[in-house]
């Protein structure tokens, strides 16, 4: 085709991609909108993602199909050429021998390209599907009004309106007091503050009117909130340790008073208990004004932190810590006092004095030892001389006696520093015993204080219950199940008892009925039982007979005999047949067993008297 044909060929082909790409874009917002219609009409968590992706999926599918299938051909563009421009199918058929050459076809191909150069491409017309516009418009419609379908599927009660309760009116009053009921209930049997619980009792009372008739879970939770807001500042009213802890934290040069602050604003009575221990090492450490200076820097740093903490002084927190710098004030002025009195001085002075007497007698008695180890040196040299002797024995006297005299000296003088330090001794004692009462006293506080904090924390949490509650379940009672469970077990165990003794009573029943058939058995046996004949006994009840030479024993239905050691069943003499032997044996065992010989007595006198 020459570039005239061409040129309308891309014009028409633009219009195709138009016309397939309005098409896409329809199918896109038509899935779009179903799947937000499906997902607002179910219930469905909005995901914007998934409907954006089956969107594009659906346009870019559509575009792709309509553009490849439904491309126009060279026949097709060109009867679309002759139509607008009344070319009496010049173009359809030039397009249409395009591939012939003759001179007929070649003067018809000329005419026709002649007078498509004189045609503009802008009088043929741009024109859409007649369905471009309609369907797209629907689509659209149904993209936009997919958006109102949560809302259509609240009004017909197909889906729950999530800003609304699941129970409403009567339901949903009773039990959100039934959740404000059990917060109370179990705040009143903790370990809060008593005035901490009324006024939280307070502010549920309020929080229960103010949700009456509210299903709007928004506002309930705005509501919830305020309330929540109110607990935690008669939290913060009930509660010091956080704002005196970090004052104390902050503002102690102290490293223990630092720690303690820390463990204060923590709640941690273990932590506690360590900085007091640790101040109390500091003040064991120090002697005479360095104790009372220290005593005096912890009572000036607690009392500013408490200054500055902004808590009332009727704070239980507060007058435990105030106590304890008192009692540290106190406890450094009396010292103080004593270390100025004229008798400490006097005390002090009297152990410097024996001090330096002791070093002084200390330093005698090394020159003695000196002077004794001289002498013996020279009396080991002169051992004939006697003076020497007598002089090395004399410097060894005189050094241990000065020697003595230095212990005694030294002794003295650590009594006199014993008496000069008893009072800061005393002070110590004192500040230990005012830490413990502090560490108790803070520690306490410390647990009513934590205790609040974690009924303050359940409460909330009830609360948070009431912005959408949930009908009450049957709660499962670990305890009442058990209890059921041992009753079954009980009357298991009855029932196997009953079985037992209802058991034991037949078998009673059968042993007296078994006893009352052996009497009768042996009453009828003593009378029926007859002499014996020589070698031969016929009886026709159970028994027995001796007499003769022979023994022999029947029931009626087999007669037995022993002649010459002859065991036979039917009373014959003299037979040696095994098979008769044996079949007079297995009718003796039946006839035992009939007449109830339980213990197999004539079975037994038998196989004796076959084998003597």
């Amino acid at each position: 085709m020459n570039n005239d044909f061409n040129k309308f060929k891309k014009k028409l082909m633009v219009e195709h991609l138009v016309k397939s790409i309005l098409f896409g874009v329809a199918a896109g917002l038509a899935g779009a909108g179903l799947s937000l219609v499906v997902f607002g009409l179910t219930g469905t968590d909005f995901i914007a993602w998934v409907h954006i992706l089956i969107g594009v999926v659906l346009a870019a599918a559509t575009f792709g199909l309509l553009y490849i299938y439904k491309r126009p051909d060279d026949k097709k563009i060109a009867a679309r050429l002759d139509k607008d421009m009344h070319l009496q199918e010049k173009l359809s058929t030039m397009v249409q021998f395009q591939n012939q050459e003759s001179l007929l076809i070649n003067k018809q191909r000329d005419d026709a390209n002649e007078k498509l150069a004189f045609k503009n491409p802008k009088q043929v017309p741009f024109k859409l599907a007649v369905l471009n516009i309609p369907i797209l418009a629907v689509a659209g419609a149904l993209f936009a009004g997919s958006f109102f379908s949560p809302a259509v599927a609240k009004a017909l009660g197909i889906v729950d309106d999530p800003t609304k309760t699941d129970l409403d009116g009567t339901d949903l009053n009773e039990r959100t007091e039934e959740i404000a009921k059990d917060a109370k209930d179990a705040l009143e049997e903790s370990q809060a503050d008593e005035d901490l619980k009324e006024e939280m009792n307070d502010i549920m009372d309020e929080l229960v009117e103010d949700l009456e008739d509210d299903n709007d879970i928004d506002s309930r939770t705005e509501k919830i909130e305020d309330a929540k807001s109110a607990v935690d500042e008669a939290l913060d009213r009930a509660n010091s340790k956080e704002e005196i802890g970090e004052s104390l934290s902050g503002n102690a040069t102290n490293e223990a008073l630092k720690d303690l602050g820390e463990a204060i604003q923590n709640g941690d009575t273990e932590a506690v208990s360590e900085a007091l221990k640790a101040l109390e090492e500091q003040l064991a450490a120090a002697e005479g004004q360095e104790k009372v200076d220290l005593m005096n820097q912890i009572a000036d740093e607690i009392e500013k932190a408490l200054a500055e903490s902004g808590i009332s002084e009727d704070d239980p927190l507060y007058q435990a810590l105030k106590d304890l710098a008192n009692d540290m004030r106190e406890n450094a002025a009396a010292l103080q006092e004593q270390l100025n009195s004229d008798e400490q001085k006097a005390l002090e002075e009297a152990a410097e004095q024996a001090q330096q007497a002791a070093e002084d007698a200390q330093a005698a008695a090394e020159a003695a030892q000196q002077a004794a180890e001289e002498a013996q040196q020279n009396a080991e040299a002169n051992p004939s001389d006697a003076a020497a002797q007598q002089a090395a024995q004399d410097a060894q006297a005189a050094a241990e006696a000065a020697q003595q005299a230095a212990q005694d000296a030294q002794q003295a003088a650590q009594q006199a520093q014993q008496a000069a330090s008893e009072s800061s001794d005393n002070a110590q004692k004192q500040a230990k015993e005012d830490l413990e009462e502090a560490d108790k006293m803070i520690n306490e506080e410390l647990d009513q204080q934590n205790a609040n904090e974690e009924e303050a924390e359940q409460f909330k949490q009830a609360m948070d219950e009431m912005v959408d509650p949930e009908e009450e379940e049957d709660e499962f009672d670990a305890e009442k199940d058990e209890k059921e469970k041992e009753d079954e077990k009980q009357e298991e165990q009855d029932q196997e008892q009953t079985d037992d003794k209802q058991e034991q009573t037949d078998d009673k029943q059968e042993q007296s009925d078994d006893k009352q058939e052996q009497s009768d058995d042996q009453q009828s046996g003593q009378q029926q039982g007859q002499q014996q004949q020589p070698g031969q006994q016929q009886g026709s009840q159970s028994g027995q007979g001796q007499g003769g030479t022979g023994a022999g024993a029947g029931s009626g239905q087999f007669t037995y005999g022993s002649n010459d050691g002859v065991y036979t069943e039917d009373g014959g003499q003299n037979l040696t047949d095994n098979n008769n032997i044996e079949d007079g044996q297995a009718g003796a065992l039946t006839d035992a067993s009939e007449s109830g010989d339980e213990s197999g007595d004539i079975s037994d006198y038998f196989d004796n008297l076959y084998n003597p």
